[in-house]
Order: C-alpha cells, then structure tokens, then sequence
C-alpha cells in the first residue's frame, strides 16, 4: 500500500539566510514527494521584503504574514489561526522564535494537531532579561507541543528543558552540512608571511566579532603579521560601524575586510586560512562544520553544543567564549604550529562528513510519519 501524503507547515520568523533558515532550506528540498511543505514567515516591520530569499523548490508554499509592528501578536494569532484552518495540515513544525511560532502553538493545541518544537540553541541564562523571557516562552511551547527536536543533546541543559525533552521523547537531529555545495580549497598548509582569519556568520552581538576583531589588532601588535575577512550580512548596522571604527582607531582598517553576505564564501577560501567562530551563543553552527568540511583549521569557543560534536585539539581549537586572551592563544598555536592546523583540519573534515543533508531529512521523514500516523490513532 502507498504511503500516504503527509502535510507540514513550518512556522519561522523570517527567510533571512541563517542557520535555521538554511537547514529548513535544505529540509523542505529534499523531502520525498509524499510530504508538501508550506513555509509560513513573519513579514519584518519596516524592511519590505526579506534581504536573502532561498532556493525553495517550487512544490513548497510560502505565506507571509504582515505586522503594523514587532510585537503585533493579536495580527500574528488571527492570521495563523486563519492559515491553520485554511491548510489543515497533519504536522506543524514550530522553529523559531516564540514570537512567531507560540501562537501556532497555543492554536494547534485545542485541535489536537501533532506539532514539533525545535530548540536550536541553549536555554542556559546569558545574563540578559530578554533572553531570559524568550527562554521562558520555548518552555511553553514545547509543553504545548507533541514533540521537541533538537540540533543538540539536552545533557548540559537547566533541568526543566531535561525533564520536558524525556518526557515528550525528544529527538536530536544534528544538522545537515551540504557537502555538494562545499568546493576543495586551493593551496596548501603553507601559511608564510601572512595568515587570514575568516568569521562567517551574521553580523548581530550574540557572534561577538568584536572580541576576534580585538584578537587580531594584540597579535598584530605583537607582530604576527593577520589579516581578517568578515564575510556576512551586516544585519546589526551599529555594530558593523563599530567594527569598522575599532578597525580604524587601531590602524588595521587595512588588515580587514567586510565582504557582507557571499553565498560562495567555500569557493574564496584556502586551506591556509584559519576559520574563528568567536560566538557565545549558538546552537549546532551550520558554518563550522562547512568549515570544518573544507578541512580549514578551525577555532570555536567552547559551548555544550558546540563541545559535543568537537574535542579541543582534534577537530579544533576551543576558547572560553569572550575571552580575548584565550582567542589570542588559540590563534598564535594554529599560526606557529603545521602540524596542528593539519591535524585539526584532517580530524575535522571527517567528523563534519557524517552530518549529511540525507541523514538530517531522514530523521525528519520518520519523526513526521509518526506524528502523522499518531493523528490516525
């Protein structure tokens, strides 16, 4: 007998090209035909339409929702609300943030419509109120949800987030790094007078270029001759004009470059250059292990989700998030050190080879199918 046609709406804050918007990319592309996929967005105030569109196949819906403002909530309950009666579909998949995804939530709830909550990053306190209160809405979420699917284990989280991810038989479905899409580096390990770090990543606080920025303005003032490649969409502009003012007030304007956002960032890099993702939030970083798979030499600071997949001095180099000195270390061992930059990249490299795009559909193809067939029940 054939398998029945299983309906999905996605619910998402916007397309913007993130990290959650790059593996719901590849989701939707390569699901098998059974599944229709409708992509429902938040429209951002102020902005018209969003900055990076995907390349979504042309099976999947897209259907935006208007906002007079940020925290329009009564506008974002009725249209959802509407769009649920309209499609009627078999599984919702809640990603992120609450704002946009709550709503749909509370509304699947009542119809007793299987739902999946995403948690893609930690819900450990970072020390700001509005972190805090956004944490507290995913708890209720995925109270509210059938099941919670994470890019991470639960095993560093606060207890709460533990119990809930056991008691609704969470699953941990890493990313899908697109290993087509990832070009071989030119060159060698042959770093000489000059060594390129690459950030890639949006430019908001939570990635703190900021501390890798100050990194390399020490070291080059120790004499390590660095050049730096911020390669990303500037989507906080105050905190790019601080970039580039720091960069300035420290004569090294010339030493770093702001390429914004390049979707072909694989095809510029060489296997010379040292990849640093000095973010202190995150969940499973789609761009490490694209890094990683380009057997660039990698530096990251060191987060549960990040400490999971990847051991310090094997598959990379690991710092204290925010930590400058750290950072600055970390840089001088995969400068001075071949041996350990090829090492690094070699291990890292094959780690990153096991989180394929098929493997991540594939646990969402059976993780849907169930909570479809429960709906039957």
């Amino acid at each position: 007998m054939a398998e029945r046609n299983i309906h999905v709406l996605h619910i998402v804050s916007s397309l913007e090209g993130g990290g959650i918007e790059r593996q719901l990319q590849y989701l939707v592309n390569n699901l098998p035909d059974r599944f229709r996929c409708t992509i429902v967005y938040l429209k951002e105030p102020q902005t018209g339409d969003v900055a990076i569109t995907p390349s979504l196949q042309s099976r999947v819906q897209l259907i935006r929702i208007s906002r007079c403002c940020k925290w329009d909530i009564i506008g974002v309950v009725r249209s959802t609300a509407a769009i649920i009666r309209e499609h009627d579909p078999d599984v919702i998949h809640l990603w992120f943030p609450p704002v946009a995804t709550l709503p749909a939530a509370f509304l699947a709830f009542p119809k007793r419509i299987s739902t999946v909550s995403a948690q893609r990053r930690s819900l450990r306190y970072r020390g700001k109120i509005s972190a805090w209160f956004t944490d507290r809405l995913c708890y209720f979420q995925h109270v509210l949800s059938t099941r919670i699917a994470a890019n991470f284990p639960p095993s560093a989280e606060p207890f709460l987030y533990r119990w809930l991810f056991r008691h609704k038989a969470g699953a941990v479905i890493p990313n899908g790094v697109d290993v087509a899409a990832s070009a071989e580096p030119k060159n060698d390990f042959r770093i000489g007078q000059t060594c390129t770090l690459w950030f890639v990543g949006r430019i908001v606080k939570q990635k703190r270029v900021d501390i890798l920025l100050k990194s390399v303005i020490a070291l080059r003032r120790e004499g390590l001759n660095l050049n730096l490649v911020i390669c990303g969409n500037e989507s906080d502009k105050r905190i790019s004009a601080e970039l580039r003012e720091l960069a300035e007030e420290y004569d090294c304007s010339g030493a770093v470059t702001f390429l914004g956002y390049r979707e072909d960032w694989h095809h510029l890099v060489t296997k010379d250059d040292v990849f640093v993702l000095p973010s202190v939030s995150e969940g499973m970083p789609n761009v490490l292990f694209e890094a990683m798979l380009l057997k660039m030499p990698c530096i990251a600071t060191c987060m549960p989700e990040i400490g999971h997949w990847v051991c310090d001095e094997r598959e990379a180099l690991l710092v204290k998030p925010g930590s400058v000195e750290e950072l600055c270390e970390a840089i001088r061992k995969a400068v001075k050190s071949e041996s350990l930059r090829r090492s690094i990249a070699e291990k890292g490299a094959e780690l990153s080879a096991q989180f394929t795009v098929e493997h991540m559909v594939k646990q969402y193809d059976q993780l849907y199918h169930a909570l479809a067939e429960r709906n039957k029940v």
